[in-house]
Parts: structure tokens; sequence; C-alpha cells
């Protein structure tokens, strides 16, 4: 299974939403999904979507191994490294960590 993600951020306001798209092994579309934000940065905006993207997979039962695709290189290092309790996002990547841990999970 391949989680491709995407955010986008307005200027002024900070306005977010995501999307993703869920596909096979062979490239086939399963489903795809939009989420409004509202105000967050870049990173937390990619992150939402990592989050709403996997919690999707969970839900429909896929048990094969899972590829995100992210262009948030950042997002992805603190998924699979360490990041420091204080950061505001500590809070949002530990729950994709935790979820992520309850499926097979490959770096993007």
């Amino acid at each position: 299974i391949k989680l491709n993600c995407d955010r986008a951020v307005h200027g002024v306001g900070r306005k977010a939403g995501c999307g993703g798209i869920i596909k096979d092994y062979l490239g086939g579309f399963i489903t795809g999904f939009p989420c409004k934000l509202g105000q967050c940065s870049i990173l937390q905006a990619e992150l939402w979507t990592i989050f709403h993207g996997l919690r999707i997979i969970k839900d429909k039962g896929f048990k094969e191994d899972i590829i995100v695709e992210s262009d948030s290189s950042l997002a992805i290092k603190f998924l699979n490294e360490d990041c420091n309790a204080s950061h505001s996002c500590a809070p949002l990547i530990n729950s994709i960590v935790e979820l992520a841990d309850m499926l097979k999970f490959l770096e993007g």
C-alpha cells in the first residue's frame, strides 16, 4: 500500500488543507481523501495528512507493507528519528508513530 500525501497552507491566515491518495502495490487507486485543517504550519499540515492517511489505511484493515510518500523531508525525519518532546508537533508525531506501530510501516 502506498500513501501519497500533499498539503497546502495559505499565507496570511495560514489556513491549511491536505489530501492524499492510497494506492495498491500496482499503483491502482484505492481511495483518496481531502481534509480542511484550519490554521497550522506547513509541517503540521503534512503531519496531519500522514496521520489521516494512516488512519484510513488502518480503518480499512489493510495489512500490507505501507510506504508513505511525502515531499517533507522534515516530517519523515521526525517520524523516523526522535523528536524533541518540547517541539510543537511532538504530540502529533507521537500519535502518528503509535498508529504506524499498529501497521507494517516503511519510510517513503
